[in-house]
Parts: structure tokens; sequence; C-alpha cells
């Protein structure tokens, strides 16, 4: 079905736009440029000059400017003008040219919508005529009172987060945003973008004596906004932060008396570049190049400890409980029932079927792979689960295959699969290369090594001839 403006080649099966139109790839309709408007008569697209009362579209030429939907146009500043014109009354938003239905007291939003000024609420507009809407609205008193926040692109009322007494957080998603109390010791999660960050007006919570209450952090890529007053299970770094005597991080609190007091109440220690750490007994934890005491017995789904993060001098060694694995330094403990990931992050069950996760050669988790009954092939655990009468291929994902198939099946190159292709006995079979075949199928594999030959003539009625596995004449 293509544009009434182009025509259907049948050699090439493509529709072609005619005169000087081009093809819209999604619609297949052939479009005019910006300013032109197709000439049915003339067989092209001529120069549009739409007449007091319209404007030109991109797709629908000349549109009367009563007319209430919203027209894509071009965003050249002629066609902007047209649309703006005091003749015509509509609006730009964006590439559209559309109806302001917006009355006193409202502003438009990126996408057209009128909301009322002074709502509680909030709304998207980045686009430069939203934007100037937002911030046009006015109270009775005609003072502004609604406020454009660049990150993240929002309009709220002015007094929605009272400055001093609340601050704006992202709730549930990012189109949430919220109020939260700058009173109270709930550390707030704000955003990872630092522009959003500082815009939540974390920083100018002030409590009853006019005291600076909360205080934005950064924690890894984490923006968090922080109560500056501690409890008594508390200590404060010199960011202004408190942080829970318990935490395994560690805390910078430079050469103040007060906040290196406050560190040691926590029964912490502080190291020489004035880090306020928990102390690591030896066999209790292991110190990070960031002063934090990582403990023996630790253990979360998806954590890893990497060599690489111990601070200069420690040896994953230190514990008991735990052992180099790789280039990781992984707990004994924490898979007891099964066998982990290089990476000692996760956890799988001896009897789990399925699942191939890596393990390097000669590594811990090489160990409990095999005492699982598993084998390590490739660098993979791989668990065997078939029946008599039937071989493994780890090639493929651990599957069995019957003995008894016709087929030529690829194993693989190790040992432990090429001894299953040769365990079939009802019907026995051999391998050859990276390949098991039926000792009395028409194959005729080449025969390279002596393991190869001893493969083929472990088969009655097969011998090597010519550099072939052959059925004996």
């Amino acid at each position: 079905a293509c544009s009434e403006k182009g025509y259907f080649d049948e050699e090439d099966f493509q529709c072609h736009c005619s005169g000087n139109t081009y093809l819209d790839i999604y619609t297949n309709d052939c479009l005019c440029p910006a300013g032109h408007v197709w000439s049915a008569g003339e067989g092209t697209c001529i120069e549009s000059i739409c007449p007091e009362g319209e404007f030109e579209s991109l797709m629908a030429g000349c549109v009367p400017c009563s007319d209430d939907k919203t027209y894509a146009i071009a965003t050249d500043e002629r066609h902007k003008q047209l649309c703006e014109a005091s003749t015509c009354g509509r609006i730009v938003v964006g590439s559209n040219c559309l109806k302001n239905k917006c009355q006193e007291n409202e502003f438009i939003d990126n996408y057209g919508n009128c909301y009322p000024c002074g709502q509680n609420m909030q709304y998207h507009v980045s686009i430069t005529e939203a934007v100037a809407s937002c911030t046009s609205c006015r109270d009775e008193n005609n003072t502004s009172n609604m406020l454009h926040l660049p990150s993240g692109g929002w309009c709220v009322n002015k007094n929605w987060c009272p400055t001093g007494q609340k601050f704006y957080w992202h709730g549930s998603g990012s189109a949430y945003l919220q109020c939260a109390a700058c009173s109270g010791n709930q550390v707030v999660e704000i955003s990872t973008s630092e522009s959003v960050a500082n815009a939540s007006q974390c920083n100018d919570c002030r409590d009853a004596d006019g005291n600076q209450s909360r205080i934005l952090v950064k924690k890894g890529s984490i923006y968090y906004c922080y109560p500056t007053q501690c409890t008594d299970t508390q200590f404060k770094g010199a960011n202004g932060a408190c942080y829970a005597c318990d935490t395994t991080d560690g805390v910078y609190v430079g050469k103040d008396e007060v906040l290196r007091a406050g560190c040691l109440t926590c029964g912490r220690e502080i190291s020489e570049d004035d880090i306020c750490q928990v102390g690591c007994q030896q066999g209790e934890g292991l110190r990070l190049k960031d002063g934090t005491c990582y403990p023996c017995d630790y253990w979360k789904r998806g954590a890893t400890l990497k060599l690489t993060e111990l601070a200069e001098g420690v040896s994953c060694d230190a514990c008991s409980t735990r052992v180099e694995n790789g280039s990781y330094c992984v707990s004994k403990t924490a898979c007891v029932d099964g066998f982990m990931d290089s990476t000692g992050a996760y956890c799988y069950g001896c009897s789990e079927t399925g699942i191939r996760p890596p393990v390097g050669t000669g590594t811990f988790t090489a160990q409990q792979c095999e005492a699982c009954g598993h084998h390590v092939v490739n660098g993979l655990c791989i668990r065997s689960n078939c029946t008599t009468d039937q071989f493994w291929a780890a090639e493929y994902n651990n599957t069995c295959y019957a003995c008894s198939l016709v087929d030529a099946i690829k194993i693989g190159t190790h040992e432990i699969e090429r001894n299953q292709c040769r365990a079939c006995i009802t019907t026995p079979r051999f391998w050859a290369g990276s390949y098991c075949y039926r000792c009395d199928s028409a194959e005729t594999p080449d025969v390279t090594t002596a393991e190869e030959e001893v493969s083929c003539n472990s088969c009655a009625e097969r011998e090597v001839k010519d550099g072939k596995c052959i059925l004996v004449q």
C-alpha cells in the first residue's frame, strides 16, 4: 500500500515517491519537505503559502488555526512564527503546534496538558515553552508560586517542600518526586545524579535553632541525605554525616578532636591516615584498602571480595575460614551443601542440573565441584546425570544421549567425555576427534593419534586402515 504521491515498482517490489517528496519508512507515505505542500495537478510538492488564519504542518499542509488537534511542524523560526502568530493564537511545544487550551493560572507540560498553578504535585517540564509556562505561574497576589527544577525537569509548587523544613527525594520510580521532613534520623537515598542530588535541598535543612540538620553525602555512586545529629550508637564523619558504630565502612574523621573522640567512644580505632575503622583482630577480619574491616565469616549472595581490595600486607589466609580462589578471597563456609562460582558470590546445590557455572581449574571451587561428584571441564563444573546406556556431551549443556543413536554426536575433547562415549555397552561406541560414533555406523572418521586408534580398535567390527577408522571388510 503505497502513498498516492508515489507508486509501486514491480521490479524491485518497493514503494517510490514522485516529484520531490521523500519516503517515510514507517508509514510508506511520501512527504513533502518543510514549507511545501503536495500539488496533485503538478505531481510534485510546491512551496506552501498558507492564508491568514492557517499554519503549515509537516503532514497535512495548511491547517486552520482553530483546529483542536496537535500537528508536527518544521522547527525553523518561520514555521514557529506562523504557529504563534497573533492571528493564529497557538503555541509551539517541542516540534508540535498545538492549541493553547490553558486558562489563567494554569501552565502547560511537555505533552500539551494544562494544570492549575500552585498544586502540590509534580509535572515534567523540560521543553523551553513548558518551562516558561511553569515559571510564569502567579498566585492571587501576583507572586510566582511554581518552581522549575532543571534536574529531572520538574514543575512544582514553591512551598511544597518549604526550604529548611523539607527536602525533595525520589520515591517509587523516577516519576514520583516526594517531600521528606528535615527532622528525624532516617537516612534517605536521593539519586545517583549529582545535579539531582544538589537540587534536593537536603543541605538547606535547619533545626529549631537554625543549625544545619541534614547533609548530602555520597557513598559509592549514590547520594544520601543524612541527619547531622548523631545518636548514642553513632559517630560523625568529617563530612557531617552520622554512621553506625558497627558499620564495616572506614570513615574519614580528620584531625578534629571531637570527631576522633566520637569514633573512639564507639570502640573503633583511628588509622594513620585519619580513618575511623573497626579494629581487625587476627582471625576476625581482613583490613581493606579503604579502612574497612571485612569480617571473616561475612557472606552475602552476590557479594565478592577481590584480593586487590585487601590492604597492603594483608593476605586472605589471615582468616581461617577463607581461601584464595583465583583472584578472589572466598568464604569456605558459604556453600556447605554445594559449590560456588569462581567469584564466591553464588552457591549451587550438588543436585542442581542445567547450570554450568565457571570454576577455575585447581581452585577451591573446583574442589567443591569434584566433591559433589561432578567434573571440571573446560573451566566449567559439569554435572552428569545420565542413566545406563547413555553418554553425555558437556559441549551441549550437559545433554544425555542414548548409546543406540546412529548419529555422530559432538562431545568435545575432554577425557571424561571420551570415557563416557566408550562406556556404552549394549550398543558400543567409539570416539575420534571431538565426536562420538556408533561402532556399527557407516562413518569412517580420520584417526590421527594413538588414543584414537585404541578407541577405534575397541569396536570388534572396526579397524584402522589408511588413517581412517573403518568397518572390517
